[in-house]
């Protein structure tokens, strides 16, 4: 049971990073676009 508690908590904590992630590279793209335009 801790196993799996600690397997879910693990894969929670690299979806929260991954999504942390992509959520920077979304903005710094949008970032570059409003830049460009500009």
């Amino acid at each position: 049971m801790p196993f799996s508690l600690r397997s879910v908590n693990f894969l929670y904590n690299a979806l929260n990073d991954f999504g942390l992630l992509v959520t920077l590279m979304a903005v710094d793209e949008c970032g570059m676009h409003i830049a460009a335009n500009y």
